[in-house]
């Protein structure tokens, strides 16, 4: 029989399985476990908050943080983790500025801090770090409190942009302007690569740089300017020769390319040299070669660090502006250089000229004076250059004086000068010299039997003679245009005599002096 309507047992209501009342389950357990059941999605629905909120500020490239009144990270972005140098941002929740800058940098910042707590009103810096890379950053901060509903202080909020290469850019025009304007008004090239190593070195920390130059040579580097690199290991590093294999420095100059050494201890480059940075604490060499406007090799920017690394972005822009300066003043150095070198000697032989000759008589005759010795002017002609010049061609002739030029160099002291007078003609300032004929006379024929001997010039060999005059200081004169003129007039009458000897201004020398220079023309 089927059940009528009436007699069917009553259907229970639908209820939440997860708070409904179990059967012979006291109210209160029930209770309990609808409370647990709301704090657990509540828990859920912080952490799920968090976790977007974490999302959210780690989408700004800016350092962003949350502290404690003790000044302990309670939220943090991943830009300032990452700067930071830790690779989560939960690694940095509960650490202070302690725990991440050198001591004297996180004082600052906790002094700033309490402040900003204490007055209950924001406030902006700029603040200098060092970044886990070892770059120095330079943040614009801004740190306000934050309160609860009853407006109590709780903590802080602050946010920092890197505005390192706007502080950079200020500072370096500022530096680079100043060096330029050294560069200008013709300051010493040491001078100027100093201020520039300096410059450099201010905004790095932990770096120290070094110039160095590529000599006459083109073979050796030699140090231009290190105003903070341990002077014993500049002693040592001195005259490094360039190469593929010559460290950092030698090899730089030689590819004409950048050599970043991030691990000194390790790098193959530094396998015969880096027992001479180890006791100096220096860890990585950064060597960028100073190029001419050609692409010549001048010289190299050394920076070594005291941490196993390679440049940062900012360092190596800096690094790159420096080394661009350090051209400019290299080239402008050898730019005056030249000028100056061509105010004063022959651009043919490149024998000094008379000015030169002028100012190194001031010199000898000072000597001279003191110590009762001659400085003699010799005046030196070519014999018959003329029809060596017509018969060859002037490229020949050219060719010749040269040869002679550099002769007459090698028969003479250091502190002696050779200059080229004009034409076929040139002035010898013997210094030092004792007050005898037949002294003198030696250096003279040594003179001319340089000059006589076998000269190879457009697939010909023969050779040329010369006359010379002597006058000796102060003997024959007290001033050099005096004595030029009276050894001009002796060689003249070298040459009335039949060329190919000398002759002293003073008759009495000529007979004291035996014999003359007598080779056949």
């Amino acid at each position: 029989m089927c059940a009528t309507p009436a007699t069917r047992a009553a259907k229970p209501p639908a209820t939440n399985s997860a708070l409904a009342k179990p059967a012979n389950v006291p109210r209160d357990a029930v209770i309990d476990d609808r409370e647990d059941a709301i704090r657990r999605r509540h828990k859920r629905l912080l952490a799920d908050e968090r976790m977007t909120t974490q999302l959210v500020i780690d989408q700004v490239p800016d350092y962003l943080w949350i502290k404690d009144p003790e000044s302990r990270f309670v939220v943090v972005n991943q830009a300032l983790a990452a700067g930071s140098g830790f690779a989560t941002t939960s690694d940095l929740i509960g650490r202070s500025d302690f725990d991440i800058h050198p001591p004297e940098a996180a004082r600052v910042f906790r002094a700033r801090e309490m402040e900003v707590l204490a007055s209950g009103r924001s406030a902006a810096y700029i603040e200098e770090i060092v970044a886990a890379s070892g770059e120095r950053i330079w943040l614009s901060s801004t740190k306000a409190p934050l309160r609860d509903d009853n407006g109590e202080v709780f903590g802080l909020i602050g946010i920092g942009r890197d505005i390192t290469e706007h502080v950079l850019a200020n500072e370096l025009r500022e530096g680079q302007a100043q060096i330029l304007e050294m560069i200008a008004k013709g300051a010493p090239l040491p001078a100027v690569l100093d201020r520039l190593v300096r410059l450099v070195e201010s905004h790095l920390g932990g770096v120290f740089g070094a110039i160095l130059l590529l000599d006459e040579e083109g073979i050796h580097l030699r140090c231009g300017a290190a105003p903070n690199v341990a002077e014993r290991y500049l002693k040592a590093i001195d005259k490094i020769p360039i190469g593929p294999n010559a460290g950092s420095c030698g090899t730089a100059a030689y590819r004409r390319a950048p050599v970043i050494v991030a691990d000194i201890a390790r790098d193959p480059l530094w396998e015969n040299i880096r027992d001479l940075a180890a006791p100096h604490g220096y860890r990585s060499c950064w060597s960028i070669p100073i190029l001419s406007n050609g692409g010549d090799a001048l010289g190299v920017l050394a920076m070594y660090a005291t941490s196993a690394r390679a440049p940062g972005e900012n360092e190596t822009r800096l690094i790159n502006l420096a080394t661009h300066i350090a051209g400019i003043a290299i080239q402008h150095k050898r730019a005056e250089d030249h000028i100056q070198f061509m105010a004063t000697h022959d651009a043919l032989t490149g024998l000094p000229n008379r000015a030169v000759i002028k100012d190194r008589f001031a010199q000898a005759a000072a000597r001279a004076r003191e110590n009762g010795l001659w400085a003699t002017a010799v005046f030196v002609d070519l014999d018959r250059f003329k029809s060596i010049n017509d018969s060859l061609g002037h490229s020949a002739g050219d060719e010749l004086l040269k040869v002679v030029a550099k002769r007459m160099v090698a028969c003479v002291k250091s502190t002696d000068t050779v200059a080229r007078h004009g034409g076929d003609e040139f002035v010898i300032l013997l210094a030092d010299y004792p007050k005898n004929a037949d002294t003198l006379a030696a250096t003279l024929e040594r003179i001319h039997a340089a000059v006589s001997a076998p000269i190879h010039l457009a697939g010909r060999t023969f050779s040329v003679t010369c006359s010379l005059g002597v006058a000796n200081y102060p003997d024959d004169g007290t001033d050099i245009e005096t004595l030029l003129a009276k050894a001009d007039a002796a060689m003249y009458r070298a040459k009335e005599a039949g060329r190919d000897t000398f002759q002293f201004h003073a008759a009495a020398l000529n007979a004291q002096v035996r014999g003359s220079l007598s080779l056949n023309a």
